[in-house]
Protein backbone atom coordinates (compact mmCIF):
# COMPACT_ATOMS: atom_id res chain seq x y z
CA UNK A 1 0.00 0.00 0.00
CA UNK A 2 1.42 3.43 -0.65
CA UNK A 3 1.22 7.14 1.22
CA UNK A 4 -1.93 8.06 -0.87
CA UNK A 5 -3.76 5.13 -0.40
CA UNK A 6 -3.03 4.03 3.72
CA UNK A 7 -4.02 7.72 3.96
CA UNK A 8 -7.32 7.47 1.86
CA UNK A 9 -8.25 4.49 4.21
CA UNK A 10 -7.88 6.40 7.16
CA UNK A 11 -9.67 9.42 5.86
CA UNK A 12 -12.61 6.84 5.70
CA UNK A 13 -12.17 5.19 8.96
CA UNK A 14 -12.17 8.48 10.24
CA UNK A 15 -15.62 9.35 8.86
CA UNK A 16 -16.86 6.11 10.56
CA UNK A 17 -17.40 4.47 7.08
CA UNK A 18 -14.76 1.75 7.14
CA UNK A 19 -15.43 -2.04 8.39
CA UNK A 20 -13.55 -3.94 10.57
CA UNK A 21 -11.65 -6.08 7.21
CA UNK A 22 -10.42 -1.83 7.05
CA UNK A 23 -9.70 -1.72 10.17
CA UNK A 24 -7.64 -4.27 10.08
CA UNK A 25 -5.48 -3.34 7.20
CA UNK A 26 -4.36 -0.29 9.08
CA UNK A 27 -3.47 -2.25 12.17
CA UNK A 28 -1.26 -4.84 10.22
CA UNK A 29 -0.13 -1.76 7.52
CA UNK A 30 1.34 0.34 10.75
CA UNK A 31 3.09 -2.97 12.07
CA UNK A 32 4.50 -3.92 9.11
CA UNK A 33 6.30 -0.19 8.73
CA UNK A 34 8.17 -0.88 11.49
CA UNK A 35 10.04 -3.97 9.07
CA UNK A 36 10.00 -1.78 5.51
CA UNK A 37 11.22 1.50 4.66
CA UNK A 38 8.40 2.03 2.81
CA UNK A 39 8.23 5.83 3.36
CA UNK A 40 12.20 6.07 4.26
CA UNK A 41 10.98 7.64 7.96
CA UNK A 42 14.56 7.38 8.93
CA UNK A 43 15.61 5.21 12.26
CA UNK A 44 15.26 7.42 15.04
CA UNK A 45 11.01 8.00 13.68
CA UNK A 46 10.22 4.08 13.01
CA UNK A 47 8.77 4.16 15.70
CA UNK A 48 5.87 6.36 14.23
CA UNK A 49 3.77 4.06 13.02
CA UNK A 50 3.89 1.18 15.92
CA UNK A 51 1.84 3.56 18.06
CA UNK A 52 -1.09 2.49 16.56
CA UNK A 53 -0.93 -1.20 16.06
CA UNK A 54 0.11 -1.28 19.96
CA UNK A 55 -3.06 0.73 20.66
CA UNK A 56 -5.13 -1.30 18.19
CA UNK A 57 -4.09 -4.29 20.29
CA UNK A 58 -5.02 -2.50 23.86
CA UNK A 59 -8.02 -1.40 22.63
CA UNK A 60 -8.95 -4.82 21.51
CA UNK A 61 -7.76 -7.37 24.07
CA UNK A 62 -8.92 -10.83 25.31
CA UNK A 63 -11.59 -8.63 27.89
CA UNK A 64 -14.97 -9.01 26.35
CA UNK A 65 -16.94 -5.67 26.63
CA UNK A 66 -20.70 -6.41 26.81
CA UNK A 67 -22.40 -2.95 26.04
CA UNK A 68 -21.99 -1.86 22.38
CA UNK A 69 -21.82 2.25 23.49
CA UNK A 70 -17.99 0.94 25.05
CA UNK A 71 -16.86 -0.86 21.77
CA UNK A 72 -17.99 2.59 19.38
CA UNK A 73 -15.68 4.62 22.44
CA UNK A 74 -12.80 2.32 21.97
CA UNK A 75 -12.88 2.65 18.20
CA UNK A 76 -13.28 6.21 18.22
CA UNK A 77 -10.18 6.68 20.83
CA UNK A 78 -7.94 4.67 18.38
CA UNK A 79 -8.81 6.63 14.86
CA UNK A 80 -8.42 9.55 17.56
CA UNK A 81 -4.30 8.43 18.19
CA UNK A 82 -4.98 7.84 14.44
CA UNK A 83 -5.45 11.49 13.82
CA UNK A 84 -2.87 13.18 15.86
CA UNK A 85 -0.36 10.20 13.86
CA UNK A 86 -1.15 12.24 10.41
CA UNK A 87 -1.16 15.20 12.20
CA UNK A 88 2.64 14.71 12.94
CA UNK A 89 3.64 13.16 10.12
CA UNK A 90 2.39 16.05 8.03
CA UNK A 91 4.32 18.25 10.13
CA UNK A 92 7.52 16.00 9.96
CA UNK A 93 7.13 16.23 14.08
CA UNK A 94 8.93 13.16 15.54
CA UNK A 95 5.82 10.26 16.70
CA UNK A 96 7.27 9.65 20.35
CA UNK A 97 5.93 6.22 22.21
CA UNK A 98 2.87 6.65 23.82
CA UNK A 99 2.23 5.16 26.80
CA UNK A 100 -0.52 2.79 26.87
CA UNK A 101 -2.12 4.30 30.15
CA UNK A 102 -3.10 7.28 27.50
CA UNK A 103 -5.60 5.50 26.14
CA UNK A 104 -9.44 6.68 26.53
CA UNK A 105 -7.94 9.93 27.89
CA UNK A 106 -8.18 13.18 25.61
CA UNK A 107 -5.14 14.36 24.80
CA UNK A 108 -4.05 17.51 23.69
CA UNK A 109 -1.18 18.41 21.63
CA UNK A 110 0.37 22.10 21.65
CA UNK A 111 2.44 22.84 18.78
CA UNK A 112 4.87 25.98 18.27
CA UNK A 113 6.37 26.78 14.60
CA UNK A 114 9.51 28.36 13.65
CA UNK A 115 9.25 31.98 15.13
CA UNK A 116 6.73 31.36 17.50
CA UNK A 117 7.00 30.28 21.41
CA UNK A 118 4.14 29.63 23.68
CA UNK A 119 3.41 29.59 27.10
CA UNK A 120 0.98 26.35 28.52
CA UNK A 121 -0.66 25.59 31.76
CA UNK A 122 -0.91 22.11 32.67
CA UNK A 123 -4.04 20.81 34.57
CA UNK A 124 -1.96 20.53 37.56
CA UNK A 125 -0.93 24.04 37.23
CA UNK A 126 2.66 23.24 36.13
CA UNK A 127 3.72 25.73 33.50
CA UNK A 128 5.78 25.41 30.40
CA UNK A 129 7.45 28.06 28.12
CA UNK A 130 8.08 26.46 24.76
CA UNK A 131 10.83 27.12 22.30
CA UNK A 132 10.08 27.34 18.70
CA UNK A 133 9.61 24.56 16.99
CA UNK A 134 8.21 22.11 19.87
CA UNK A 135 5.93 19.90 20.53
CA UNK A 136 3.70 18.88 24.08
CA UNK A 137 1.19 16.48 24.37
CA UNK A 138 -0.67 16.12 27.48
CA UNK A 139 -3.81 14.63 28.81
CA UNK A 140 -6.85 16.80 29.13
CA UNK A 141 -6.56 15.61 32.89
CA UNK A 142 -4.29 14.16 34.94
CA UNK A 143 -5.25 10.83 36.45
CA UNK A 144 -4.17 8.31 38.59
CA UNK A 145 -0.64 7.88 40.47
CA UNK A 146 1.67 10.22 38.12
CA UNK A 147 1.37 13.19 35.71
CA UNK A 148 2.88 11.83 32.28
CA UNK A 149 4.05 14.13 29.18
CA UNK A 150 5.16 13.89 26.00
CA UNK A 151 7.93 16.35 24.43
CA UNK A 152 9.67 16.94 21.32
CA UNK A 153 11.72 19.94 20.65
CA UNK A 154 12.78 22.48 24.16
CA UNK A 155 11.02 23.65 26.70
CA UNK A 156 11.12 24.77 30.17
CA UNK A 157 9.14 23.61 32.99
CA UNK A 158 8.08 24.65 36.17
CA UNK A 159 6.08 21.97 38.03
CA UNK A 160 3.63 22.23 40.73
CA UNK A 161 4.32 20.09 43.32
CA UNK A 162 2.83 17.00 44.44
CA UNK A 163 4.51 14.51 46.86
CA UNK A 164 1.86 11.84 46.04
CA UNK A 165 1.77 12.22 41.85
CA UNK A 166 5.39 12.38 40.55
CA UNK A 167 5.62 14.39 37.27
CA UNK A 168 7.16 12.63 34.55
CA UNK A 169 8.40 14.07 30.81
CA UNK A 170 9.01 11.51 27.87
CA UNK A 171 11.56 12.14 24.94
CA UNK A 172 12.27 10.15 22.47
CA UNK A 173 15.25 9.04 24.56
CA UNK A 174 14.76 9.90 28.09
CA UNK A 175 12.29 10.04 30.55
CA UNK A 176 12.63 12.85 33.33
CA UNK A 177 10.70 12.56 36.48
CA UNK A 178 10.65 15.34 39.34
CA UNK A 179 7.99 15.90 42.29
CA UNK A 180 8.09 19.79 41.98
CA UNK A 181 10.91 21.67 40.43
CA UNK A 182 11.95 23.72 37.40
CA UNK A 183 14.23 22.93 34.14
CA UNK A 184 14.98 22.99 31.05
CA UNK A 185 14.67 19.93 28.46
CA UNK A 186 16.14 20.49 24.74
CA UNK A 187 15.45 17.14 22.53
CA UNK A 188 14.93 18.16 19.43
CA UNK A 189 15.85 15.22 16.45
CA UNK A 190 19.11 14.32 15.61
CA UNK A 191 20.87 16.03 18.49
CA UNK A 192 22.15 15.51 22.14
CA UNK A 193 19.34 15.65 24.52
CA UNK A 194 20.55 17.81 27.93
CA UNK A 195 18.29 18.07 30.80
CA UNK A 196 19.19 20.88 32.59
CA UNK A 197 18.00 21.86 36.33
CA UNK A 198 16.87 25.42 37.98
CA UNK A 199 15.87 24.39 41.20
CA UNK A 200 14.70 20.96 42.99
CA UNK A 201 16.34 17.49 41.67
CA UNK A 202 15.54 15.88 38.72
CA UNK A 203 16.17 12.09 38.07
CA UNK A 204 16.80 11.21 34.47
CA UNK A 205 16.15 7.87 33.12
CA UNK A 206 16.71 5.97 29.61
CA UNK A 207 14.07 4.93 27.75
CA UNK A 208 16.09 1.75 26.09
CA UNK A 209 16.62 -0.95 28.36
CA UNK A 210 20.35 -2.14 28.97
CA UNK A 211 21.15 -6.09 28.48
CA UNK A 212 20.37 -6.30 32.13
CA UNK A 213 17.09 -5.03 31.60
CA UNK A 214 17.50 -2.32 33.74
CA UNK A 215 17.75 1.78 32.37
CA UNK A 216 20.64 4.14 32.77
CA UNK A 217 19.80 7.02 35.37
CA UNK A 218 21.18 9.57 36.64
CA UNK A 219 20.21 12.47 39.36
CA UNK A 220 20.41 16.27 38.83
CA UNK A 221 20.65 19.32 41.19
CA UNK A 222 20.31 23.15 40.38
CA UNK A 223 23.12 24.12 37.66
CA UNK A 224 24.10 20.34 37.04
CA UNK A 225 22.91 19.09 33.21
CA UNK A 226 22.19 15.75 31.88
CA UNK A 227 22.96 14.93 28.89
CA UNK A 228 22.10 11.55 26.67
CA UNK A 229 24.92 10.98 24.13
CA UNK A 230 23.71 9.61 20.85
CA UNK A 231 26.55 8.29 19.36
CA UNK A 232 27.87 6.63 22.87
CA UNK A 233 23.84 6.21 23.95
CA UNK A 234 25.06 7.06 27.00
CA UNK A 235 24.55 9.44 30.18
CA UNK A 236 26.58 12.05 31.78
CA UNK A 237 26.04 14.81 33.95
CA UNK A 238 28.24 18.10 34.32
CA UNK A 239 28.13 21.52 35.91
CA UNK A 240 27.00 24.66 33.82
CA UNK A 241 26.27 27.99 33.76
CA UNK A 242 22.31 28.95 33.69
CA UNK A 243 22.34 31.67 31.41
CA UNK A 244 23.57 29.98 28.71
CA UNK A 245 20.89 27.54 28.56
CA UNK A 246 17.78 29.45 29.57
CA UNK A 247 18.23 32.67 28.07
CA UNK A 248 15.88 31.52 25.42
CA UNK A 249 13.41 32.53 27.80
CA UNK A 250 14.08 36.07 28.04
CA UNK A 251 14.53 36.54 24.10
CA UNK A 252 18.39 36.54 24.71
CA UNK A 253 20.98 35.16 22.67
CA UNK A 254 23.75 33.55 24.56
CA UNK A 255 26.84 32.78 22.88
CA UNK A 256 30.50 31.40 24.28
CA UNK A 257 32.75 29.91 21.98
CA UNK A 258 29.41 28.27 20.32
CA UNK A 259 30.37 26.86 16.82
CA UNK A 260 28.30 29.33 13.80
CA UNK A 261 26.61 26.59 13.18
CA UNK A 262 24.83 26.52 16.04
CA UNK A 263 24.59 30.08 16.15
CA UNK A 264 22.49 29.68 12.93
CA UNK A 265 20.70 26.57 13.66
CA UNK A 266 18.96 28.97 16.29
CA UNK A 267 18.67 32.23 14.36
CA UNK A 268 16.80 30.32 12.37
CA UNK A 269 14.24 28.62 14.61
CA UNK A 270 13.90 32.43 16.68
CA UNK A 271 13.41 34.38 12.97
CA UNK A 272 11.62 31.50 11.09
CA UNK A 273 14.17 32.35 8.04
CA UNK A 274 16.76 30.16 5.58
CA UNK A 275 20.21 31.18 6.94
CA UNK A 276 22.48 29.37 4.05
CA UNK A 277 26.01 29.17 4.77
CA UNK A 278 28.35 29.72 1.14
CA UNK A 279 31.74 28.50 2.79
CA UNK A 280 31.67 25.68 4.84
CA UNK A 281 34.93 26.53 5.85
CA UNK A 282 32.75 29.27 8.26
CA UNK A 283 32.02 26.10 9.88
CA UNK A 284 35.21 26.81 12.38
CA UNK A 285 34.18 29.68 13.83
CA UNK A 286 33.53 30.31 17.14
CA UNK A 287 31.01 33.02 18.41
CA UNK A 288 30.54 34.61 21.75
CA UNK A 289 28.66 37.56 22.07
CA UNK A 290 25.37 38.29 23.93
CA UNK A 291 22.15 40.50 22.46
CA UNK A 292 18.93 40.89 23.89
CA UNK A 293 16.10 42.03 22.55
CA UNK A 294 17.76 42.20 19.53
CA UNK A 295 16.15 42.18 15.80
CA UNK A 296 17.82 39.70 13.42
CA UNK A 297 19.51 42.36 10.98
CA UNK A 298 20.65 43.72 14.63
CA UNK A 299 22.63 40.58 15.13
CA UNK A 300 23.94 39.74 11.96
CA UNK A 301 25.29 43.86 11.94
CA UNK A 302 26.93 42.57 15.35
CA UNK A 303 28.41 39.63 13.74
CA UNK A 304 30.15 41.10 10.80
CA UNK A 305 31.48 43.94 12.92
CA UNK A 306 32.89 41.17 15.53
CA UNK A 307 33.81 38.28 13.43
CA UNK A 308 33.98 39.81 9.63
CA UNK A 309 31.03 37.78 8.78
CA UNK A 310 29.54 39.45 5.92
CA UNK A 311 25.59 38.57 4.52
CA UNK A 312 23.35 39.44 2.08
CA UNK A 313 19.46 39.60 2.25
CA UNK A 314 18.00 37.60 -0.86
CA UNK A 315 14.47 37.94 0.51
CA UNK A 316 12.74 38.55 3.79
CA UNK A 317 13.13 34.82 4.38
CA UNK A 318 16.84 34.08 2.94
CA UNK A 319 19.79 35.46 3.83
CA UNK A 320 23.28 34.19 2.70
CA UNK A 321 25.86 33.64 4.98
CA UNK A 322 29.93 34.59 3.69
CA UNK A 323 33.16 35.91 4.95
CA UNK A 324 36.87 34.81 5.62
CA UNK A 325 37.05 31.44 7.31
CA UNK A 326 38.11 31.39 10.86
CA UNK A 327 41.72 30.29 11.99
Amino acid sequence: MNKAAFFSLVDKCLSGECNEQEEKVIEEFCEGMQHKSQWTLGAQKEKRLRILSHIHSKLNGDDQVEKPILEEEKRAALFQYVAVLILFLALGVPVLYVTLQFVGVPQQSIITLAGERKTVTLPDGSVVQMNAESTLTFPEKFTGKSREVILSGESFFEIKKDSKRPFSIDTEQLRTTVLGTSFNIKANEGAAVEVTVATGRVQVATRDEKENGESETLIASPKQQIVWDGRSRKLFKKEVELESYLSWKEDVFFFENTPLQEVIRQLEKRYAVDLILIDDALLHCKITGKYKNEGLKNILEGLRFINGIEYHIETPKKITINGKPCQ
